[in-house]
């Protein structure tokens, strides 16, 4: 049972492969006969057969993508455009204004979710003593909560609309954290 799943994983990869040139039927076909596969594995082995069953995936899949970069045709190069992350020479507002970003999307963005994160580990413990629950949400929620902030961020166009979405989930800790 275990070869034929092992065997039906590298057959629905390279069926996926087939799909890339589209042909969707291939594809779906492929998936489903991965998502069979990998189910089997788990009914038989549980987690460790799911774990082999990606590996095998993995490791068919890296095969097919070596491949074609090896029988691609390599591009020509073009000439790149200065580089958007170079800093500007002689222009004081630009740098100014990267520093800026950089200082709300970083630290004060940091400083928000911190503080909504300590809000709802407050919430949750109450009065009581510490819960390790609560520390191990509140360890959750502020990487969660600060990538959130900066993604969000990142799709503002002036440092004004920038500092809103740290202002506003500080504020919503502020108010957790006083009704905790």
């Amino acid at each position: 049972m275990t070869v034929v799943a092992l065997i039906a994983v590298t057959v629905a990869v390279a069926l996926v492969r087939a799909g890339w040139s589209g042909r969707t039927g291939l594809a779906a076909a492929g998936w489903a006969l991965a998502i069979a596969a990998i189910f089997a594995l788990g009914w038989q082995y549980g987690a460790w057969g799911i774990a082999i069953g990606f590996v095998v995936a993995m490791a068919v899949a890296i095969v097919f993508v070596l491949h074609a970069a090896a029988v691609s045709p390599a591009r020509p190069r073009r000439r790149e455009a200065a580089s958007s992350t170079a800093l500007p020479q002689g222009d004081g507002y630009a740098i100014a204004r990267r520093l800026g970003v950089f200082v709300i999307v970083v630290p004060l963005s940091f400083i928000a979710s911190q503080g909504l994160a300590l809000a709802i580990a407050a919430a949750m413990k109450g009065n009581g003593s510490l819960d390790a629950n609560s520390v191990a949400t509140a360890m959750f929620i502020q990487p969660t909560a600060w990538a959130a902030i900066m993604a969000w961020q990142m799709t503002m166009d002036n440092l004004r609309n920038m500092a809103a979405p740290p202002v506003l989930v500080a504020l919503l800790g502020s108010i957790i954290g006083a009704l905790a």
